[in-house]
């Protein structure tokens, strides 16, 4: 039932030319790390055309955890304690993933969630941010992001094969115009950088995009 299944599926059975969809998806993993397993895993396919299916949190980094260790010029390094010290804990600490994975309830673990989202929240209205989505489209994290974009489009040229950026709504059918800045941002980046972007929300109506989400509270799947 995962969707790029199905799509293979129906094309197939009303195309006589088959394709296959093979799908690199990681859980978690951001452009940066996608674009890294594409190198690593997807050239050896010598793909057709290759689809990036891009999310407004995809500039973070390490799924929960927002702030970059190691990367000082980044906008959290110095207040990564006091944002997101769970967060941290779950980056760095394999005994404290081997707690919440098989000690801790799912209602504890969605507590832990909202605490950490809460710190970031609150960080980002004292600065005068006012979404997470706008602070993680800050230079400091989207100029890697772009890189990374360019680094693909690279790949495309030398190994011949299409590339396609899905950007992908928030699921929030009252907030369908909220983040349209954003999304402007990440689409003329991709112009400037040569890819075609096709921003999903033009195929959705507002009101169905309520009985999209996978979970929901979740406004992102």
């Amino acid at each position: 039932k995962i969707f790029l299944s199905l799509l293979e599926d129906r094309y197939n059975k009303k195309n006589k030319d088959q394709i296959e969809i093979i799908n690199l998806a990681v859980s978690g993993y951001n452009t940066i790390q996608e674009v890294e397993f594409f190198k690593l895993r997807g050239l050896q396919f010598q793909p057709d055309e290759v689809w990036i299916f891009y999310v407004l949190n995809d500039p973070a980094y390490d799924g929960a955890e927002f702030a970059a260790i190691g990367k000082s010029h980044l906008l959290f390094s110095n207040q990564i304690d006091d944002i997101a010290f769970l967060g941290k804990l779950r980056k760095h600490s394999n005994l404290w993933k081997i707690i919440e994975d098989y000690f801790l309830s799912k209602e504890i673990k969605n507590r832990i969630d909202f605490k950490i989202q809460e710190k970031k929240v609150k960080f980002a209205l004292d600065r005068g941010i006012p979404t997470l989505y706008d602070l993680m489209h800050l230079d400091e994290y989207f100029t890697d992001t772009k890189n990374s974009f360019k680094e693909i489009k690279e790949l495309s040229i030398k190994h011949n094969f299409k590339l396609k950026v899905f950007i992908c709504p928030i699921l929030q059918p009252k907030e369908k115009n909220k983040y349209k800045h954003l999304h402007t941002k990440v689409e003329t980046a991709l112009k400037e950088i040569g890819i075609p972007a096709v921003y999903m929300l033009n195929y959705v109506d507002a009101q169905e995009i309520q009985s999209l989400k996978l979970f929901p509270k979740d406004e992102i799947h």
